[in-house]
């Protein structure tokens, strides 16, 4: 990983969303660390936008974002926002726990349940702030009443984001329950290092540190199974210019229309830490690791991003404008006995973690 820019001490301040109503509880909190800035919304518990240096000391955005009071007007893709109770897709918008059918909300072609049904994105986070010389802290929580989405239990949900002096974002997803339930969150941040407007993923190059994703059908949705990437466009384990694979699209990427794959991670405990992705921009030097706890990651190309309106009045965001690495269990998980378990119940809480870790690196090394 290349190191992060020369840093000060961090600090977190308060400002009112723009473009809100005066009555909105809507709010931004901007955690800074010198040249960096994490901008987050409680709509959402999410991040607005993400500013960092490229290897001239440039600054930029690197994550796509709306000026809109968005989340309420409709879900904009997820721009950016904490999605739950379950992040990803559940097949036939059920499943079964302890014996119990529960049946949820079908938000999703062929029957299917997707980041929740009802997803968090469209709730207003209650939020506390903190900070010291060392890290900048804010935790967005609420409570997410039993039957919300048609998931059992009450759960009473937590996202602590954290920018250190090291530069590094952690993020932090705890929930308790009363009651058997399951759960799988994640960030749906969308990323382009060359800088938020640039209208492709050109000069960007991509390593995703693992040899195995999760099967799917001819439909794209998933069996149950595991396979091997080697001798397939989804084999990311070397520097792999994903553009190339866009623009035309590989006949493989056909019915998602660009990568929309999880990749499946090796994992001794769930409290380990492990490098999932990382991307350089060979236009400005910058330098993206995704870490995580969590045995999968999701990585999508903004494949139905075209038309989510952008930060210039009357532009809008193009398809494959972006990426997303999004640390998640996997996929229909609560129906694929051979997965990992999403289960949580009262004497089980929820626990993993994301690191995002922001560096530059000189272009000629590259």
């Amino acid at each position: 990983m290349a190191g992060a820019p020369s840093l000060s001490p961090v600090s977190v301040t308060t400002a009112n969303f723009p473009g809100a109503p005066s009555d909105s509880p809507a709010r931004l909190f901007c955690l800074r660390n010198g040249p960096i800035e994490v901008i987050l919304t409680n709509e959402g518990a999410s991040i607005y936008r993400i500013l960092t240096p490229d290897e001239q000391g440039a600054i930029d955005d690197i994550v796509c974002y709306s000026p809109q009071h968005q989340h309420f007007a409709g879900s904009l893709g997820y721009l950016g926002s904490t999605v739950g109770r379950y992040a990803n897709r559940i097949l036939g918008a059920r499943f079964t726990l302890a014996g119990e059918t529960h049946n949820l909300v079908a938000n999703a072609p062929n029957d299917m349940s997707i980041h929740g049904g009802e997803s968090w994105h469209k709730h207003v986070w209650n939020t506390a702030v903190e900070a010291d010389n060392d890290v900048a802290t804010v935790t967005f929580s609420r409570r997410s009443p039993a039957g919300e989405g048609g998931f059992p239990g009450n759960v009473d949900a937590s996202v602590t984001y954290r920018l250190n002096a090291s530069g590094e974002l952690s993020i932090d997803f705890d929930a308790t329950t009363d009651a058997p339930t399951v759960i799988n969150l994640t960030n749906h941040a969308y990323f382009n290092l060359n800088g938020a407007d640039y209208q492709n993923l050109d000069e960007q190059w991509f390593i995703i540190h693992t040899d195995t994703l999760t099967a799917t059908d001819a439909a794209a949705l998933p069996t149950g199974t595991y396979a091997p990437v080697a001798n397939t466009v989804f084999d990311l384990s070397r520097p792999t210019r994903v553009s190339a694979l866009l623009n035309p699209l590989a006949n493989e990427l056909a019915t998602t229309k660009g990568f929309d794959q999880n990749y499946v991670f090796k994992r001794v405990n769930s409290a380990e830490l492990k490098t999932m992705a990382t991307v350089v921009s060979r236009r400005n030097g910058r330098v993206l690791q995704i870490a995580s706890t969590q045995p999968g990651m999701q990585f999508y190309t903004g494949n139905y991003m075209g038309g989510t309106p952008g930060p210039i009045a009357g532009r809008t965001y193009q398809a494959h404008q972006a990426f997303c690495c999004e640390p998640q269990h996997f996929p229909d998980t609560p129906n694929q006995p051979a997965f990992p378990p999403c289960t949580v119940t009262p004497e089980q809480p929820y626990h993993e973690r994301i690191v995002m870790r922001f560096g530059v690196e000189p272009i000629g090394n590259i």
